[in-house]
């Protein structure tokens, strides 16, 4: 009989103690982690409340750190993109490419650049509002966007001015996802009552570059030829 007496004191200790340390395996790797029930054992309850404290502010501290951290992502994102058309800004592609260069340069990467103008825009504008005008620049990204890598980059570097920078791309490439753009511009515009059409200049990086306004500067240059021959071409 007390033998039989001490087998379930034992069971009585036991048993909430494998659920203490069931408990503390699970803390932080499941959602929802459950409280520990009162065993009847002063001591062992006295533990039990304590974990289940602890659990609360936990949880507690993870939420708040949940919701600070989706502040500071969201606050990021403002902070680094295009309000109106989700492409980045020039404040965005600075801070990137002053670091992406240096690994440009050290791993002898390619790196080609594409500058993009919207044909005529003023016009589109006046004639249609500038609401239309905003139409045609949301559209623009997106169309560019499905158009392009995940690891590559739109910015939108001034009104209906653009830049996309394209990570291990040689010029040739560039000019292909180039025309690749226009081609899928002009298809959109079919039946549009509202049409737009695209000039592009392409560079890509040289070991003498030193900021990413090199390639800019020599994309811009082929932006204006491309104006010169009629609009709506890459060079």
């Amino acid at each position: 009989c007390l033998k039989f007496k001490a087998k379930v004191f034992v069971s009585q200790i036991n048993n909430p103690l494998l659920e203490i340390i069931k408990l503390t395996k699970n803390i932080g790797k499941t959602k929802d982690t459950k409280t520990l029930n009162s065993c009847g054992i002063l001591e062992i309850d006295e533990l039990n409340k304590n974990f289940n404290s602890l659990i609360l502010e936990l949880n507690k501290r993870t939420n708040n750190l949940i919701i600070e951290e989706t502040k500071r992502i969201y606050q990021e994102k403002l902070a680094n993109t295009d309000t109106l058309t989700g492409a980045y800004n020039r404040r965005y592609l600075k801070e990137f490419s002053t670091d992406y260069l240096k690994i440009v340069k050290r791993e002898k990467k390619n790196l080609s650049l594409l500058i993009i103008d919207l044909d005529d825009f003023k016009k589109i504008n006046d004639t249609f509002g500038h609401e239309t005008g905003d139409e045609v620049l949301i559209r623009f990204v997106k169309i560019t966007r499905a158009s392009i890598r995940k690891n590559d980059l739109i910015v939108r570097f001034g009104g209906d001015e653009f830049i996309v920078l394209l990570p291990n791309t040689n010029i040739s490439n560039a000019r292909i996802l180039a025309n690749k753009i226009i081609n899928k511009i002009n298809e959109y515009n079919m039946n549009k009552e509202i049409s737009f059409s695209i000039s592009i200049g392409v560079s890509q990086y040289e070991e003498k570059d030193n900021s990413i306004e090199n390639l800019i500067s020599r994309a811009d240059d082929s932006l204006y030829e491309a104006k010169k021959r009629g609009k709506n071409c890459v060079i």
